[in-house]
């Protein structure tokens, strides 16, 4: 969760917006002070539709779903996008690991499968 809720919303969003719904890249900041995601897709479409970064930036910013993950959304100079996770959904997060114990985390991908 979280990562791809924001990637889920942001493409909704991209969609909404009639912008190029490229495959919006979002990374986890390097810094606390940039929240706890960040995305360059408004760099990325400033060059294919001509339009300032920081403009598609504060768009995409107004137009994004308010959402029970998210604290609040920033944009930053040149035009980077950046996501805060709410105490909720780390509350949540941490539920889910407390009671998964010991099998969080696990998977059964590729059980059973020849490599």
């Amino acid at each position: 969760m979280g990562h791809s809720d924001i990637l889920i919303d942001l493409k909704t969003t991209l969609k909404k917006l009639n912008l190029p719904t490229e495959e919006p890249l979002l990374g986890i900041s390097s810094e606390e002070r940039f929240g706890d995601y960040s995305s360059t897709i408004a760099l990325r479409l400033s060059k294919v539709i001509k339009q300032p970064a920081m403009v598609i930036a504060k768009e995409i910013e107004s137009n994004f779903p308010k959402k029970i993950y998210l604290d609040r959304i920033e944009v930053a100079s040149p035009g980077f996008i950046n996501f805060y996770l709410s105490a909720q959904f780390w509350q949540k997060e941490l539920r889910e690991i407390l009671e998964k114990g010991d099998n969080f985390g696990s998977s059964q991908l590729g059980k059973d499968k020849r490599w």
